[in-house]
């Protein structure tokens, strides 16, 4: 019993760190692309482009966190 705790311990861990990375450059990516709309509006596509990435995988890890741990 003590060793499943340990293995969701440290799933958990990694999971939150990913969860976080992918929060961070969705944020970093949204401020970017509203920075960049002064300098060129097709940039600022391109940038909110991979913000929309970012949230898919933030998504995503959400979703694999509610799979593993319910």
């Amino acid at each position: 019993m003590e060793e499943n705790t340990v293995l969701i311990e440290k799933t958990s861990k990694h999971l939150k760190k990913y969860e976080l990375f992918s929060i961070l450059t969705l944020f970093i990516t949204i401020f970017a692309g509203l920075g960049l709309m002064y300098v060129n509006l097709n940039i600022a596509f391109c940038v909110w482009g991979l913000s929309l990435i970012s949230f898919f995988a933030f998504c995503a890890v959400k979703v694999k966190i509610w799979w593993n741990h319910g």
